[in-house]
């Protein structure tokens, strides 16, 4: 089985590529906590960062709603390209996470005027719940 589970703040706001036939790709760097017991018997807390990338109807939703700093849940699955760097015979490998679902964990606006995003948990089988 490979599947992950993660929530954490965007790094930056997305990155979205549309493509001709319609369809769209959205990129987001995404930060952890990582808690680390010192020696001394304190805490110490750092980030982990991950690059996730979204499809579809999920991408759509990433592109709208989130901006850096957003907090979201995501659940996906671990992916390696690679590909050979131009002018020699070096392979590049470059992981990154492929996330099917999202829930935007931000609290919702107290009113219009508020940035925010309200919390949806989007499939990218189901139709847009909002």
């Amino acid at each position: 089985m490979n599947k992950v589970i993660f929530i954490g703040n965007l790094g930056k706001d997305p990155e979205t590529k549309k493509f001709d036939s319609g369809s769209q790709v959205t990129n987001v760097s995404l930060a952890t906590k990582n808690f680390i017991k010192k020696d001394d018997g304190t805490t110490e807390v750092g980030a982990d960062w991950h690059f996730l990338k979204f499809w579809g109807k999920t991408s759509e939703i990433v592109e709208k709603y989130c901006k850096k700093g957003s907090k979201i849940a995501v659940e996906g699955q671990h992916k390696t390209e690679s590909y050979e760097k131009e002018g020699t015979n070096e392979k590049v490998f470059h992981s990154y996470f492929l996330c099917h679902a999202i829930e935007l964990l931000d609290s919702k606006p107290k009113n219009e005027n508020d940035s925010g995003g309200e919390q949806h948990n989007v499939n990218p089988d189901d139709d847009l719940p909002f």
